[in-house]
């Protein structure tokens, strides 16, 4: 989280609004403040999401899912992912999730994903590895 975004899920309009990034714009918990009121991916999957790298106005973020672990669902603004190995993912789409399809996606593909809640869960028999900024 930058150091104007907000530090919990308590909504705080701070200079963040002026740069950009996302904060305080909607009560919500995360630094994005998504109107449906679900958290971001490292929010509410720190075991699973983790922030890499601050990027002005972005964030690296890298999933790392093992075999048969599903996570909370979440929401993302637009993202361009690369994919660090092959996944066999299973996704439900929307708040709440819809029924879940799955789809198998090769090591170095990077699909521009728009903005919007899901949950995922791996259904391969290996580690799920992912870069993406949000």
């Amino acid at each position: 989280i930058c150091q104007f975004c907000l530090a919990s899920s308590t909504l705080v309009l701070s200079p963040a609004v002026k740069m950009g990034c996302g904060a305080g714009k909607v009560a919500g918990p995360g630094p994005f403040g998504f109107s449906s009121g679900l958290h971001d991916c490292c929010t509410s999957n720190p075991e699973i999401y983790k922030v890499v790298a601050e990027i002005p106005n972005a964030r690296l973020v890298e999933m790392t899912c093992p075999p048969g672990v599903q996570d909370k669902p979440h929401e993302h603004p637009a993202h361009s992912m690369y994919f660090v190995t092959d996944c066999k993912l299973s996704i439900g789409d929307g708040n709440p999730p819809g029924d879940p399809h799955e789809v198998e996606i090769p090591a170095g593909a990077a699909p521009i994903f728009p903005a919007g809640a899901h949950q995922v869960k791996n259904v391969g028999d290996k580690d799920a590895k992912v870069l993406f900024v949000e």
